[in-house]
């Protein structure tokens, strides 16, 4: 894997449709400064907001990181969302590397804490993309979704023995959600 290749001991992490903004590495490395943090996450907001389709997925992503992942942040069970964050190299390594799945974000994750991790929610928005502008473009985007969260969830044990039981509601709250 690439991140094997990297002399760095931090990732950072953007889908190409994000732009990170220049602070973003001077707001999230000090979270590092505690050495069980895995990663740091940021929202995914998007700065296309040009149509009721792009305009209402931005409504429901804000949802999300203003209420979801800061009541996760508080449990330590935040999940990467595969964009806009910044791994501790060490801690990827000694889970293997970032496991291959089609919802390999927040497996990642799930692995990370179930093998005694912290991960780190930020609310600052520090990155932007791309919002879905098209109703099949937002449908392929959350069926994918979807699929991927359920197939995990039965592929896995998703209230895994490694994790307390507000980490176990948690994860069990997203694969229902």
């Amino acid at each position: 894997f690439a991140y094997s290749k990297i002399k760095a001991k931090y990732i950072a992490n953007f889908d190409a449709d994000f732009m990170p903004h220049k602070n973003f590495l001077i707001e999230t490395l000090p979270f590092f400064n505690e050495k069980d943090v895995a990663f740091v996450q940021t929202p995914q907001y998007c700065y296309n907001q040009v149509n009721l389709i792009s305009k209402g997925y931005s409504d429901a992503v804000s949802l999300f990181y203003d209420y979801i992942m800061p009541a996760k942040n508080a449990f330590n069970a935040a999940y990467w969302v595969g964009t806009n964050s910044i791994f501790r190299k060490s801690a990827i390594k000694k889970i293997g590397g970032f496991p291959y799945h089609s919802c390999d974000d927040v497996n990642t994750a799930y692995t990370l804490h179930q093998n005694g991790w912290k991960s780190v929610f930020l609310p600052k928005i520090l990155a932007q993309g791309l919002a879905p502008e098209t109703l099949e473009a937002f449908y392929s985007q959350q069926t994918r979704w979807a699929q991927s969260s359920l197939d995990m969830f039965f592929r896995n044990n998703v209230i895994g023995k490694k994790l307390n039981i507000d980490q176990k509601f948690q994860y069990f709250h997203n694969f229902t959600f």
